[in-house]
């Protein structure tokens, strides 16, 4: 069933407005991508089926209301799942861009990233979250320490290790292509 016209306009602007800020949300919480990505979905259907019933009028804070669905997902997901101990509720924060977009600011093109994105892809997830958090969210060490549940300095090592290995992988296909 379809979404009325008005209805529709108001979840893509949502959608527009929140997504980057609510997978931002689930991801920091989330065990691993996959998770996130299956989480991601359910908290906008349940959107859908809110703007159903009720309509656009009945919700006053959109952004309110998808973190708040995005915690019972998150719960319902985990415990369903007998993933709990890796549920977290911490502090709520927020992202302005799509992942790993912030990188491009240091790349020298769409092509770099992909292949930043591809090296950190087959790295451990708590590697990649690490990674997600300092450069997309914008998160300091002490913070990304408490979200996931490392000390900080397991934190700093694992991030500036992959750094370190991206910058020599880079290095290396650079110097493999002159």
């Amino acid at each position: 069933m379809r979404l009325e016209k008005m209805n529709e306009a108001y979840f893509k602007e949502v959608y527009a407005q929140t997504k980057n800020t609510v997978y931002a949300y689930i991801y920091a919480r989330a065990k691993n991508r996959d998770d996130a990505v299956d989480i991601f979905q359910e908290v906008y259907m349940e959107l859908v089926k809110i703007l159903k019933a009720n309509g656009s009028s009945y919700i006053n804070s959109p952004a309110a209301l998808l973190t708040d669905i995005a915690k019972k997902k998150l719960y319902a997901y985990y415990k369903q799942n007998e993933k709990l101990d890796t549920f977290c509720t911490d502090v709520f924060f927020s992202c302005e861009d799509e992942p790993f977009v912030h990188i491009e600011n240091i790349s020298a093109d769409r092509e770099t990233v992909r292949e930043i994105y591809n090296i950190l892809k087959k790295k451990d997830d708590i590697v990649l979250k690490i990674f997600f958090l300092y450069f997309q969210a914008d998160m300091k060490l002490s913070e990304i320490a408490v979200q996931t549940g490392l000390n900080e300095s397991s934190v700093k090592n694992k991030l500036y290790r992959t750094i370190r290995e991206l910058r020599e992988t880079m290095k290396r296909e650079d110097e493999n292509n002159d």
